[in-house]
């Protein structure tokens, strides 16, 4: 297949080396040029980790959209979810109507917005928009043109708007990644965005350490402390009533950990400190990063609007909201996804599994 891959961060340059050492035609493309610098030039990602050492060859290293998306059989989408609008903007007039667009991850609510953007901007026929419910790979840019993959998650839902043409994306998704499982609607997958849960607070809530230390410490196993695991229990819990509020099908973070990575600790930080995958990787190097000005506007503002929709109290996630707000000097509530912007503004409850159908 001919496979878009959109944007050369971490887990851009992982999938686009990973996809092309399995035969495929790969392009990717990035905004920024100092992104794809390091490996423009020969075209060749050195990807080292659980997945082997080897080098892959692309076929195109670009910051020109066109040149990347026109006639592919699939976009992977593997950018901040910050830029999803931007680029379904920019894509609109260039995707055919069986293109596949896979949102890896979508975040909260990614499918749903960027579908709508499609549709506001009158095409006739929109392409099926896929949302992978996290990313599949632990992974690190280790150079100008090196990625390390620390691990794999053995299980990653996807859903698909609309949900009636889950079937003809799992046939092109699935033989890729084994672990893609598709799941009942694009819902399902929003509201089970663990980034939610692991990024924004345990960053603002080691805020001192990180501006001290420019994150020289362990994300997860040294800045998810017990105290800071009960917040995220908290968290997790205002997710899974706003899931339940709505009629979705949801689990908890400690179940999705045991499903994915194979632990078997009950209690969360048990989870976290027992996943091998996450031991070694950093904390971020400032404020700076996108576990804010992601995962607040892209997960937990959606979240807070869905619960407000449900008639769901949030009051923990409306306390990171606030906190991010203020570090960042910026209005997450309204730079963030709204209902408005997923399209759900004038949606009834009772009606929102036709809504994604």
């Amino acid at each position: 297949m001919k496979i878009a891959v959109l944007g050369g961060g971490n887990g851009g340059m992982t999938m686009a080396a990973h996809i092309a050492l399995m035969g495929h035609e790969v392009r990717i493309y990035d905004k920024y040029s100092r992104v794809l610098e390091g490996f423009a030039e020969k075209r060749q990602i050195h990807l080292d980790g659980v997945l082997g050492k080897d080098v892959a060859q692309l076929a195109t290293v670009s910051t020109e959209l066109s040149e990347v998306v026109s006639d592919v059989d699939m976009v992977m989408v593997v950018t901040p979810a910050f830029a999803h609008e931007e680029l379904a903007r920019k894509m609109a007039s260039l995707l055919r109507k069986d293109t596949i667009v896979v949102l890896h991850p979508g975040r909260t609510g990614g499918a749903l917005e960027f579908s709508r953007i499609l549709h506001s901007l009158a095409r006739e026929s929109c392409p099926p928009i896929a949302e992978a419910q996290t990313l599949l790979y632990a992974c690190r840019r280790t150079g100008l043109e090196e990625a390390m993959v620390y691990g794999l998650k053995r299980r990653v839902d996807f859903a698909v708007l609309p949900a009636s043409a889950t079937g003809r994306v799992a046939e092109k998704l699935c033989p890729l990644f084994s672990q893609f499982k598709p799941v009942a609607n694009v819902l399902e997958t929003s509201l089970l965005n663990v980034g939610a849960i692991f990024h924004p607070a345990p960053t603002i809530m080691n805020s001192a350490w990180i501006e001290m230390t420019k994150g020289n410490f362990e994300h997860y196993r040294q800045g998810i402390s017990p105290s800071v695991a009960l917040v995220l229990e908290k968290i997790d819990g205002e997710r899974i009533g706003v899931a339940k509020a709505l009629g979705v099908h949801t689990i908890t973070t400690v179940q999705w950990l045991q499903d994915v990575y194979g632990v078997t600790e009950e209690n969360l930080y048990s989870a976290i400190q027992a996943n091998k995958v996450y031991s070694g990787i950093k904390a971020a190097s400032s404020l700076d990063t996108r576990y804010i000005s992601e995962d607040v506007p892209m997960s937990l503002v959606p979240l807070a609007h869905l619960g407000k929709l449900a008639r769901v109290e949030t009051p923990t996630i409306d306390a990171i909201i606030e906190l991010a707000s203020v570090i960042h000097k910026t209005d997450y509530r309204l730079e963030g996804r709204t209902l408005e912007k997923m399209g759900l503004d004038h949606c009834p409850i009772a009606e929102l599994g036709n809504f994604v159908a």
